[in-house]
C-alpha cells in the first residue's frame, strides 16, 4: 500500500502548477522561521530541496542572515550524516542527484539542532511516509535528541496510512495554512 501511496504523492507533486507551487513554498518557510525551536536555535539541520519538494533555499538564506549555522545531509551507504554548509556553492550532486555538502564541509555536531525533514505524506499525529530508504529513521535512531520538523504541502496531510515499528514520527508539521504540533512522548 505504501508503495502505491508514494507513487500517488509523487505524481501530485510533479503535476503542481509552477505558480501554485511557488505560492505554496513561501508561506511554510515563513511559518517555519517563526517556530520557537528555530528562533532559539544556534544551528538547524535542513534538507536540500530537490525536484518538486517544498523549497528550502529561502529558508537556508534566511537562517544564514540570522547567523544560524546550517547543515545538510550527505548519504554514504545506508547512513546519512549532516555537514556544515555556508553556501549553496558548497553543495554538489550526491545520492540520487540530491544536492549534498562537498568533501570540504565539516561534520556537524549539534545534537540538539532541530532537523527539518522531507517526506511524501504525514498524519496529524506525526507519522511520516518518507521515500522508502529509511535514512532519516536510522539517523534519528542514532541521534534521537533532535526536534523533528516536517515541511509539507497541505495535500500531503492524510488521515491514515500504515507505518512500520522503526518509522520515527515528527514533532511538528509546517504547511501553507497551519503548523501542526504533535504530542510526541520524550521531547
Amino acid at each position: 500500500m505504501n508503495r502505491e501511496l508514494r507513487k500517488n504523492m509523487r505524481e501530485i507533486r510533479r503535476n503542481l502548477d509552477p505558480f501554485q507551487k511557488a505560492r505554496m513554498d513561501q508561506s511554510p518557510g515563513e511559518r517555519l522561521l517563526r517556530l520557537l525551536a528555530i528562533q532559539e536555535a544556534e544551528a538547524v539541520y535542513l534538507f536540500a530541496s530537490f525536484g518538486d519538494e517544498p523549497d528550502t533555499w529561502e529558508i537556508f538564506r534566511e537562517l544564514g542572515n540570522r547567523g544560524i549555522r546550517v547543515a545538510f545531509p550527505r548519504v554514504r551507504g545506508k547512513r546519512m550524516e549532516f555537514f556544515w554548509t555556508e553556501g549553496r556553492e558548497r553543495l554538489e550532486p550526491g545520492f540520487c542527484g540530491i544536492p549534498e555538502p562537498d568533501s570540504s564541509c565539516l561534520a556537524a555536531d549539534a545534537v540538539q539542532a532541530p532537523v527539518v525533514v522531507p517526506g511524501l505524506a504525514f498524519t496529524r499525529d506525526g507519522r511520516r511516509l518518507g521515500y522508502g530508504g529509511g535514512y532519516y529513521d536510522r539517523f534519528f535512531g542514532e541521534e534521537p535528541e533532535h526536534r523533528r520538523i516536517a515541511l509539507a504541502y497541505p495535500f500531503q496531510i492524510l488521515e491514515e496510512f500504515p507505518t512500520q515499528a522503526w518509522d520515527v514520527p515528527v514533532h511538528q508539521i509546517v504547511t501553507v495554512g497551519e503548523t501542526i504540533h504533535v504530542g510526541c512522548p520524550g521531547l
